[in-house]
């Protein structure tokens, strides 16, 4: 990702990593009592069944002597190469975020539903990895009752094109087949939806499950628009850094200066809450973030490339949960309230 800028980057700035959007289309084997948000279930149970795929005789992964050969390793045990000691800290970002149903709802028996599943950069390797463990999860079952379901189909969704089927689920007797091998692109397509758009003055973000903005150590509740160019700079160049080409290569001071300049002009926007079991601390841990929209102006469309390129990293912490996903909406000039 190289080309030194200092404004806000343009798509051919965000070249060097790969992207794999898939499209997972699930049926309910029994009824599924999902909670009102399911992305920590179907993750956890989603590194169980890979795991125990890659390493059946599951030794504690600070052990491991081959991690580097691992695919639950590098995927969900993330190391972090690349990254200095400087950025030690950062939580290493994994290559892949998913995007489950959201809300309170329970699925019926023979009921169809759909699981969003995006792999970054080495990760688009590890594909039949992905469909094996997916299968599996639906033999294991969901959830304290292991409500079952079965794969159905895969596609890939790409930027400006309808699904293509690449995947279809097999049953008891018949195990999946492949259609074709999808092929991944580049984070900068994504981006180049921005093009011809860039003399935006406002638009709207939609916080479609929770988003949990850090700013200072602190969790954020009126998200400034700085606040989210500092945080998709950070995913992006961390990504790039552990699993694509390499780091983002702009003047990160330059562009937050000028995302600084536009302006929160209104919001509707509630916290919303959320308990998740850690395996890790063998405890329960209260999450939440941000959910609704808000209205930004001043020269939003310079970040348009950024922002374009965020619907489909996601953004803020616990993104792989499918936590931060947003979406943009460019809006007419003038004073406009909700």
């Amino acid at each position: 990702m190289s080309q030194p800028l200092t404004s806000a980057p343009d798509a051919s700035a965000l070249r060097g990593l790969a992207l794999l959007r898939l499209r997972l289309d699930l049926e309910a084997r029994d009824d599924l009592a999902l909670p009102s948000f399911s992305g920590t279930s179907f993750r956890g149970l989603l590194g169980w069944c890979l795991q125990a795929a890659a390493c059946p005789n599951r030794p504690p992964c600070r052990e491991c002597r081959q991690p580097d050969s691992c695919a639950y390793s590098y995927l969900f045990e993330t190391r972090a190469k690349g990254i200095s000691e400087k950025q030690g800290s950062e939580e290493v970002p994994r290559p892949f975020v998913l995007e489950p149903p959201f809300g309170l709802r329970t699925i019926c028996s023979g009921e169809p539903f759909r699981l969003g599943l995006t792999l970054f950069g080495r990760a688009t390797e590890y594909l039949p990895h992905f469909l094996y463990a997916v299968e599996e999860m639906g033999r294991r079952g969901l959830g304290e009752r292991q409500a079952r379901f079965t794969l159905k189909s895969a596609s890939v969704v790409r930027p400006g094109a309808p699904p293509r089927l690449f995947y279809e689920g097999g049953n008891a007797t018949t195990p999946g087949r492949a259609l074709e091998e999808p092929s991944s692109w580049d984070l900068s397509e994504m981006a180049r939806q921005a093009d011809g758009l860039t003399g935006a003055r406002r638009l709207e973000i939609a916080f479609q499950t929770p988003t949990r903005l850090v700013s200072r150590g602190q969790l954020v509740d009126e998200p400034e628009f700085h606040h989210l160019i500092r945080a998709l700079l950070r995913r992006i160049d961390l990504l790039g850094r552990v699993h694509g080409e390499g780091p983002l290569d702009v003047d990160f001071r330059q562009i937050v200066a000028r995302a600084e300049e536009c302006a929160l002009e209104d919001f509707e926007l509630d916290w919303f809450d959320f308990r998740r079991h850690s395996n890790r601390q063998r405890r329960e841990i209260q999450m939440g973030g941000l959910v609704g929209r808000a209205i930004y102006a001043g020269p939003v469309g310079e970040f348009l490339p950024l922002l374009m390129a965020g619907q489909e990293l996601h953004l803020g912490k616990a993104t792989t949960f499918g936590l931060g996903r947003i979406e943009v909406r460019i809006l007419p000039g003038g004073a406009t309230s909700m």
